[in-house]
């Protein structure tokens, strides 16, 4: 629950201060480890895919 909120806010935070799509980017890739964690309840899966997300 928590990185859908944080990745709801690092998006948000794009709209006012343009930092060439690096925080809006890190905010999706909180946003769909949070919809996966949902799913997922392992927080080593949930650390790989955070860290894997930002680089696709």
């Amino acid at each position: 629950m928590i990185l859908l909120l944080v990745g709801a806010v690092l998006c948000s935070i794009e709209l006012f201060l343009p930092t060439a799509f690096v925080a809006f980017m890190m905010g999706i890739s909180a946003l769909l480890v949070g919809i996966i964690a949902l799913v997922i309840h392992q927080f080593y899966l949930q650390a790989i895919l955070c860290s894997g997300f930002p680089s696709a």
